[in-house]
């Protein structure tokens, strides 16, 4: 996600010079009984000047929504995919600008928060209200020439949502670039999450270039990475790059609030548990792929691994060895006090004294004094040292 792509869209105020009127319209693709009041919610925010067609293939959802909303019947196959490339395909060019978006429901109760937030998440991105979609429409037309042929919902990377998965559909989006006549490159993945997005139609002809069929989808009752369901789900890029254009990510202000405080209290919680392993800062973190090499390539070398020190930098070398997977023998100092014997549950030694030619010692004091230390070392001649960048 760059960030000359992501779009923070005020839900509130409308955008100077946005009051156009735009040709778009909603498609919405509603499965589940229980929770369409949730989505209602949302859809009743729509300006009246934009159609929104709810998509089912429930009687009982159609007649829940009034004569504000025009209603499609669908087949029960091929689940949301099949309702933008079946059931709205013959009204999707009516428009310049559409939106498309479904619902979701847990498979499990275990994974009810996540399915919670992906809701808030795309529902949020896309159809926060009325003065959001304005402004958001105003966005991808005034930029159109420049770049934005879609603007896809914000995805926030939290660890608990799920990977993309797009390994496993490398071979059914190659297939499907293949059908429809455009280039696919295996090394610029795509920016998915789920198949919802604002689009210029123009952008998407190719897609339509097929005469899709319910038949063409996989049975409701599979959902497996590389049908074409997820194939579609990841083929956008790929339609935009052959129109010379690029996808755009946006997000409510509304949301990127909450979203903010979500990551600022994690961040927290993150460097509160860091720190216990001695990891007190972003460089650190970002060079401990590099100390741990550095450790294990030393510690290769000698039979019994000593760290010079026994203060807060020696804490720091020892626990990043601990994360390394290294052993530490002890600590030594180049003066032992008579209370300092035991540091971290391992035993203090003075330099020179009990530590063999077979050791290796890792530097674990500050600036200042590792000078000092180096010259110790190489003054006794029996021990090689390793001095860690952090």
């Amino acid at each position: 996600m760059r960030e000359d792509n992501l779009f923070i869209i005020s839900s509130t105020e409308r955008i100077q010079h946005a009051d156009k009127h735009y040709n778009a319209a909603a498609f919405v693709v509603l499965y589940y009984e229980e929770k369409v009041e949730f989505y209602k919610d949302y859809l009743i925010r729509i300006p009246k000047d934009i159609d929104v067609y709810i998509i089912s293939s429930k009687e009982a959802i159609l007649d829940i929504f009034d004569d504000r909303f025009k209603k499609l019947k669908k087949n029960n196959r091929g689940r949301d995919i099949s309702g933008l490339l079946v059931a709205a395909k013959p009204y999707i060019f009516r428009y310049e600008y559409i939106c498309f978006i479904h619902d979701k429901k847990e498979k499990t109760d275990a994974i009810w928060e996540y399915t919670r937030e992906w809701e808030q998440m795309i529902w949020e991105s896309l159809l926060a209200s009325g003065s959001y979609i304005v402004n958001l429409l105003y966005t991808m037309d005034s930029r159109s020439l420049e770049y934005m042929g879609v603007m896809l919902p914000f995805y926030s990377g939290l660890n608990r949502f799920p990977t993309d998965g797009y390994e496993d559909n490398v071979e059914g989006v190659r297939v499907l670039s293949q059908k429809i006549g455009i280039e696919y490159e295996e090394d610029d993945p795509p920016i998915t999450f789920a198949t919802c997005f604002w689009a210029k139609t123009d952008m998407l002809k190719k897609l339509y270039s097929i005469d899709w069929k319910y038949e063409d989808f996989p049975d409701p009752a599979v959902n497996i990475d590389g049908d074409l369901n997820h194939s579609v789900e990841r083929i956008f890029k790929y339609l935009l790059k052959d129109r010379g254009k690029d996808e755009a990510i946006c997000i409510s202000d509304r949301y990127m609030a909450y979203h903010y405080t979500q990551v600022h209290s994690g961040m927290q919680f993150m460097w509160e548990q860091l720190k216990k392993v001695g990891v007190h800062s972003i460089s650190e973190l970002m060079l401990f792929p590099k100390i741990s090499k550095a450790l294990r390539a030393f510690s290769e070398r000698y039979r019994y691994i000593y760290i010079y020190g026994a203060g807060n930098r020696a804490a720091s070398v020892f626990n990043f060895s601990a994360l390394a997977g290294i052993r530490i023998d002890g600590f030594t100092v180049t003066t032992l006090s008579e209370n300092q014997k035991e540091y971290l549950g391992l035993p203090v030694i003075e330099y020179g004294k009990e530590i063999s030619s077979e050791s290796g010692i890792i530097i674990g004091v500050g600036l200042k004094q590792q000078k000092e230390v180096i010259s110790i070392i190489k003054n006794g001649g029996k021990q090689d040292y390793l001095l860690l960048e952090f």
